[in-house]
This record gives structure tokens, C-alpha cells and sequence, in this order.
């Protein structure tokens, strides 16, 4: 997405939530809905019992006048109670958009959570920095650690304990972590380091880590796996992986990590390491996906593209591998064919009337909504 279209995306939802401070309760869930793609239907419905619980007791005790200001309550004027529990279950960017609605939601939400747009965790020259961008303040908190041997100092503990008072504040949430390095021989054994010591620090907190797009450099998968395992689960949305191009003889084999519960609720996977070792029936779910895999198929290929047809979620997937097109043309068969010269193309129309197109290359099968493939 472009700068302009993220501005104007922003405007959209500021527009809306400014509709939703002027609107009756009734309405007001509805667009808050809007702006807020985590929530569920049931949570509305509870936050609606909730409010309507709110106004009867107001209305019981208060005169006619009273009641009649009650009924006409507004975002802006909903209980505390019911707003932390609203901001309790929203994305971060949803969130940043509520406490620009009203100074009086603003105040509820900077009290109650920390908001972090980013934390950059970055080893190089033997130097870890650590830098934090929130919410609330207007420049960046920067922090740098000499990984350099000193004989009774550990500067990678000392970052990570740094890293450690960044999420210990009350309801640190975290909309993006990236952890990367400067790659080269003599850095590797103290980029292992850190990762081992982040995973088994953040394994010793007692709640898992509020982090919803994470991006890491990894040499090893159990890094990776051991990092996931310390994140809330349902929270997780965006996975970027970038390792190294080849590990030797052997693949990144993710069948551990597809199934823990982190994956489940990812939205947008890309990996730029080496192949990955994966069953394909775990990435059906990802709406946005950039992968290398190391092998699969026909019958995996088909199965896949079956699921891609049934179910009504917009998808653009890029899976490069290694294929025989004449064989996956076959396979993939039949479709409306809209080929051209040098490329093989067609599409299927799902049961609400959209199109899902695939696009087969020497080494890469698409799959997408996006009608730009065609």
C-alpha cells in the first residue's frame, strides 16, 4: 500500500470515527465495527448488553430529563468500563485511531495501555541497539549495548533485561518487532546469543508478549519457534522471516511451528530464507503469502486449489517451487483459460461470484483475488 493510500485509509477511519462520537448507541456498534476488524459479532452483542445495562440504571434513578439525556449517549460519553473492554480486544491500529476520536477516550486509553508502534532490536558490529518508537511520545527512545568481552559483564543479558522493562509496562502492546543483524562470521555466534536469551526471557514472563506483526532474521528454526511460542496467540498477525538463502543440505522445516496455536490467526506470511519444509493444508487460512517451499504435490496442489475455491476470503499467494507446468496445468484442470504466450493463466468462479485466478511459472504457482493477474 502506498503512502497516499495509507493517508487516506487513516482519514477514512478518523472520518468514521468521528461519525461514531456523533452517532446513537445503536449505530455506533455497527460502525465500530468498521474500524475494528478483530472485533466479533459476539463481543458486539456483549459490549450492547453491557451499554443497555448502563443506560437502565442510569434511566431508573435519574428524572425524565435525565433519562432522556441518558438514551442519547455516545461513544464519547460510554462508561469507562466498557471502553477499556473494547481497547482491551482491538488491533493497535484500531486502538490509535480510537484515542484520536475524543479527549476523553484518549485519556482512557493512554492510562490504561502502552502502546508501541515499533521496537527494533538490531546487532551490529558487535553492538546491539535497541530502538522504541510509542505511541505517545514524538521521537524514538533509543538504547545501545557493547557486545564486546568484558570480563564479568554480559552486554546481550543487559539488553535483553532492557528489551524485558520494555514489556514489562502495564499492557504493552506492540504493533510491530523486528529483530535483525549485520551479517558476517563474527557476529553469528553473538546473534545466536541474543535470540537464545530473548526466547528464554521471554519464556520466564507470565504473560505472553502483545506483538502483532514480527519480523526476525534466523539462522535456525528453533529460534524462530521458541520466539513464536512466547507471543499471545490470537494476536500475532504478520510473520516476515528472512534467513539465509541456503542452509547447507537442509530445508527450514516449519512442521513444528504451522502448528502452534501463533499460526493460526496469521493473516500475512513471507519468507525470503532458504525452501521451507511445510504442509501445504497450513497455509490455506493466509490471506497474504510469499514463500519458497521445498516440495509438495499434485494431489497436495489440487486439494489446495480446492480450498482456495470454496472458501470467500480475498488471497493473493506466491509459492515458489519447483514444478512440472504441463503436469500442474493437467492437474489444476478444468478452469476458464486465459493464457498468454509465455505464461499460463486461468481462473475459477467461487460460489459468491468472484474470481480466483492462478498463474503457473517454471517455478512459481499464484493464486489470487486480485484481478490485476488478469
Amino acid at each position: 500500500m502506498s503512502r497516499r493510500e495509507k493517508d487516506q485509509l487513516h482519514l477514512a477511519r478518523i472520518n468514521f470515527l468521528n461519525l461514531i462520537g456523533q452517532s446513537n448507541p445503536s449505530d455506533a456498534w455497527k460502525l465500530f465495527c468498521l474500524v475494528t476488524p478483530n472485533i466479533t459479532e459476539e463481543q458486539v452483542s456483549e459490549w450492547g448488553n453491557l451499554l443497555k445495562t448502563e443506560i437502565d440504571e442510569v434511566s431508573e434513578i435519574a428524572s425524565d430529563d435525565q433519562a432522556e439525556t441518558s438514551s442519547k449517549l455516545t461513544l464519547t460519553t460510554i462508561p469507562p468500563d466498557v471502553v477499556e473492554m473494547i481497547v482491551r480486544t482491538i488491533d493497535i491500529e484500531s486502538e490509535k485511531n480510537v484515542r484520536l476520536t475524543a479527549k476523553y477516550l484518549k485519556q482512557i486509553v493512554d492510562a490504561r495501555d502502552t502502546m508501541i508502534n515499533r521496537v527494533h532490536i538490531h546487532l551490529c558490529s558487535q553492538t546491539v541497539g535497541i530502538e522504541v518508537h510509542e505511541v505517545t511520545k514524538e521521537e524514538p527512545e533509543t538504547y545501545s549495548f557493547n557486545v564486546s568481552v568484558i570480563p564479568g559483564v554480559n552486554h546481550i543479558d543487559n539488553a535483553v533485561k532492557k528489551f524485558e522493562e520494555i514489556i514489562s509496562k502495564p499492557n504493552t502492546k506492540i504493533n510491530h518487532l523486528k529483530i535483525d543483524w549485520v551479517r558476517s562470521e563474527e557476529n553469528r555466534a553473538s546473534y545466536d546469543e541474543l535470540l537464545k536469551s530473548l526466547a528464554v526471557s521471554l519464556a520466564d514472563f507470565v504473560e505472553k508478549v502483545h506483538v502483532e506483526e514480527l519480523t526476525i532474521d534466523v539462522n535456525a528454526v528453533e529460534h524462530l519457534e521458541n520466539l513464536i511460542c512466547s507471543l499471545k496467540p490470537d494476536i500475532l498477525k504478520r510473520l516476515y522471516v528472512i534467513g539465509p538463502p541456503t542452509c547447507g543440505n537442509d530445508k527450514f522445516d516449519f512442521s513444528n511451528i504451522v502448528i502452534l496455536p501463533q499460526w493460526k490467526h496469521l493473516s500475512a506470511f513471507t519468507s525470503s530464507c532458504c525452501e521451507l519444509i511445510c504442509p501445504i493444508h497450513h497455509l490455506y487460512h493466509i490471506s497474504n503469502l510469499r514463500i519458497k517451499m521445498a516440495s509438495t504435490s499434485p494431489i497436495d496442489i489440487v486439494g489446495y486449489r480446492d480450498t482456495l475455491i470454496v472458501s470467500q476470503q480475498r488471497i493473493d499467494h506466491e509459492i515458489t517451487i519447483s514444478h512440472d507446468m504441463e503436469n500442474t496445468k493437467q492437474m489444476l484442470e478444468p478452469y476458464i483459460d486465459c493464457s498468454r504466450l509465455t505464461t499460463c493463466r486461468g481462473y475459477y468462479i467461487r460460489s459468491n461470484e468472484k474470481r480466483l485466478t492462478f498463474e503457473l511459472k517454471h517455478n512459481k504457482i499464484i493464486f489470487s483475488t486480485m484481478q490485476f493477474l488478469m
